[in-house]
């Protein structure tokens, strides 16, 4: 059963109605168990479905999605929206777990123009994405929360868990042990830039001799990962907010918004 949550007021004989951002639905999948698994979905008009049935399509960004009463196993996720990448997530539910998680979606087409040498702001950004230093251990990016820091060695990105550790995400933690960083990604090219994905923590973007790419961090079940361009040879970019993204490529600079 699928439920919206919408207050709604009278004043005056007229009726207010107040459409909350976060629009709460509900999946109740019968007694035994006590596991739950909550979903945040990114985008209006997604579709979402549970154990390969459509439960709901969302009316408004950021809607949560919440089934209850799971007994101990392997449930499927996946949210999906016309002209977007579909996000899948398998997730192992085991001793009454609550598990959170956010879904995201990339455009399959992402809009791109070309950056040209008479722009006035040219120069300055071929500057910062050549002069741009990768991540490392010593110098690692962190999230806009500091709960989390990512970074590259040796074609391999990692990421750490620096929030508190009673919050400690699930796919931090195997068999009831956290690890305090894990690896997100092993690169068989050589990564040249990253960065953390528009205002989200848990999603990284990077570029390598194969093209530039989002990522989430959590690897348990399916690690999503989508493309944003697809290239050949040594690919870096340069971007202040993770939403839009300088990206030069054989000698051109193209500017992509996410």
């Amino acid at each position: 059963m699928t439920r919206e949550n919408r207050p709604a007021w009278a004043v005056g004989g007229l009726v207010a109605v107040l459409i909350i951002a976060a629009v709460l639905v509900v999946l109740k999948t019968g007694s035994g168990g006590k596991g739950s698994i909550e979903l945040h979905i990114s985008e209006a008009g997604s579709r979402v479905f549970f154990e390969n049935k459509e439960k709901t399509t969302t009316s408004v960004d950021s809607q949560t999605f919440t089934a209850r009463n799971l007994r101990s196993k392997n449930y499927s996720l996946i949210v999906a929206k016309d002209g977007f990448w579909p996000w899948v997530k398998n997730i192992d539910i085991k001793n009454s777990a609550a598990v959170t998680l956010s879904s995201w979606s990339l455009p399959k087409i992402v809009k791109q123009e070309e950056v040209l040498s008479d722009d006035e702001n040219y120069s300055e950004i071929l500057s910062q994405i050549n002069n741009g230093i990768l991540a490392g251990e010593g110098n690692a990016l962190v999230s806009s929360d500091s709960n989390f820091k990512v970074w590259v060695d040796k074609n391999t990105i990692f990421a750490e868990w620096a929030g508190e550790k009673t919050e400690t995400p699930y796919y931090f933690c195997d068999s009831g042990e956290c690890d305090s960083r894990i690896v997100v990604l092993d690169s068989a090219s050589n990564i040249y830039s990253l960065s953390f994905f528009k205002n989200r923590e848990d999603v990284l973007v990077f570029a390598n001799s194969e093209g530039v790419y989002a990522i989430e961090i959590n690897r348990a079940g399916t690690q999503n990962f989508q493309p944003i361009l697809r290239t050949n040879g040594e690919t870096r970019f340069y971007t202040e907010d993770g939403a839009t993204f300088f990206i030069l490529q054989n000698g051109s600079l193209l500017k992509a918004n996410l």
